[in-house]
């Protein structure tokens, strides 16, 4: 006892079983990461701020390491990501510098030529052309003329990896440059900063134009720099040393934002929908439980609580609904055309109200009170003729059968609880009130058995046989041949209905 109680002082505390926490901790988070974004999201929206950005920052780590050669685990889980960027710093150097080294390994360089056009972002100085002001001093490269003088570098970035890449303004340095100063790059035509990130990020394969500028030299400084710049281009796309690009900051929010727009370029689906429909499902159902989906990234199933007792037993009478409504009709508008009988109102006038009633219930029934000449309007006509004359031969019948039951001042209550106290009796005779009265509710039992509990059927007849056989016995002993005749069609007619 003490060993057990000890074991259990000491057990970790987990997400407690079916709870949503539970169910996100052991989603498979699966190799595709780019498809997270989506869960993130949601997790955002659900009110769980802190797991969401855990996660986010743990993608953008497996993300960039896989850039820089380390393909992520497999096998990990939602929450193992979750735990791992609970313990991830807000500023990681070492995953700062694997980020710039990722990217320089991630882009390689196509050069301009001279036959290249006016770069896009030199467009608006083209006038500047014929003066002089602006000048091509090499492939790729221009000098623009003036107060203070600028060199441009045209160039292409290529990403050469099966993943998106952002886009900033970066640094481009020259290898072997000396004092050749650092050129200023961005994606030519240039974006506005609150673009969408789409806009930044270079495609899987693709490539975009760069333009790169120096600015701030002086005339008298400008000396061999537009040739020196030439020759450095030249030696590059000649195979020899290539540029360094130097990105901004990693912490920056900017930065961080293009890079889950990259990330999220991977994105074959965005199961955040999923994830949020689920949530709101269990706001409306808090009974309901969350089970952890076996793909990855996918929302989580939902599982029902155990029925109660009550709720099997609607559930058991659930196929009987519209028979039991048609049956509650056809009693209720019998009722009413037997009352306005006793009251002494008109044939006439009983029928019409009772095929009002009737119908005004069939409406109810069936929630159908337009039609149209559609297949489909055919099909609901068809359904409404069944109710409405289903119901309208039952009222017929109750009423044919009261008129034995008046005869001989019985109820019909009466005649059924007659005919199972004399399950066992042989001998004797019974009336015909006693005799319909009996096989009218035999034969509802029977029609309601068979046509919604099949596996029953024969247990419900091995129940209604013995009553049924010896009222037939009894009252055979008390008919003329004309009743025998009528009865034996009726029990052939329940005989066929057995078969089929």
């Amino acid at each position: 006892m003490v060993l057990a109680s000890t074991a259990m002082a000491v057990k970790p505390a987990g997400p407690e079983p079916g709870t949503f926490d539970e169910a996100l901790r052991a989603t498979p988070a699966g190799t595709r990461l780019g498809d997270a974004g989506g869960v993130v999201r949601a997790l955002k929206e659900m009110g769980q701020p802190q797991q969401a950005e855990a996660l986010r920052r743990e993608l953008l780590t497996l993300y960039i390491r896989k850039l820089d050669g380390t393909p992520p685990e497999a096998g990990l889980t939602l929450g193992q990501l979750i735990d791992r960027g609970l313990k991830r710093p807000s500023s990681d150097p070492e995953l700062a510098a694997a980020w710039q080294r990722a990217y320089q390994r991630s882009v390689a360089f196509e050069w301009d030529d001279l036959q290249s056009p006016l770069p896009p972002g030199l467009m608006p100085y083209k006038n500047q052309i014929e003066p002089g002001w602006l000048v091509r001093s090499g492939p790729g490269v221009w000098t623009m003329h003036g107060s203070w003088e600028t060199l441009y570098l045209a160039l292409r970035l290529k990403n050469t990896t099966d993943e998106a890449l952002p886009l900033f303004d970066m640094t481009l340095s020259l290898a072997g440059g000396g004092s050749m100063p650092a050129l200023q790059c961005s994606p030519d035509p240039r974006p506005a900063d609150s673009a969408w990130v789409g806009q930044w990020r270079l495609p899987a394969g693709g490539s975009k134009a760069l333009l790169c500028k120096t600015e701030g030299i002086a005339p008298k400084a400008l000396g061999a720099l537009p040739e020196r710049l030439s020759v450095l281009v030249d030696a590059a796309r000649l195979g020899g040393p290539q540029p360094t690009l130097v990105l901004p900051d990693f912490a920056q929010p900017q930065v961080q934002a293009r890079l889950e727009g990259a990330l999220s370029a991977a994105r074959l689906s965005d199961p955040g929908e999923a994830w949020l429909r689920a949530w709101k499902q269990v706001q409306e159902r808090p009974s309901w439980r969350w089970q952890a989906s076996t793909q990855a990234m996918h929302a989580p199933n939902l599982v029902p609580p155990p029925p109660t007792l009550w709720e099997r037993v609607l559930a058991l009478f659930a196929p009987m609904k519209f028979a039991l409504m048609c049956t509650v009709g056809a009693l209720l508008v019998f009722a009413l055309v037997r009352a306005m009988d006793h009251l002494g109102a008109p044939d006439l006038v009983s029928g019409l109200v009772g095929i009002a009633l009737l119908a005004g219930i069939t409406m109810l029934i069936t929630g159908r009170v337009h039609l149209d000449s559609s297949a489909q309007g055919v099909v609901e006509a068809l359904s409404v003729s069944f109710v409405f004359g289903s119901m309208a031969i039952g009222v017929l019948l109750l009423l044919a059968l009261h008129r034995f039951l008046d005869q001989e001042e019985v109820s019909w209550t009466q005649t059924v609880v007659l005919g199972w106290a004399r399950m066992l009796d042989w001998r004797g005779e019974s009336g015909r009130a006693e005799f319909w009265g009996f096989l009218a509710h035999a034969a509802w039992i029977w029609t309601m058995a068979n046509a919604f509990f099949g596996g029953l059927k024969w247990l419900v007849l091995a129940l209604l046989l013995p009553p049924a056989a010896a009222l037939v016995l009894r009252r055979l002993r008390a008919i003329p041949l004309s009743d025998v005749l009528v009865g034996s069609a009726v029990v052939l007619l329940w005989v066929i209905t057995l078969k089929t």
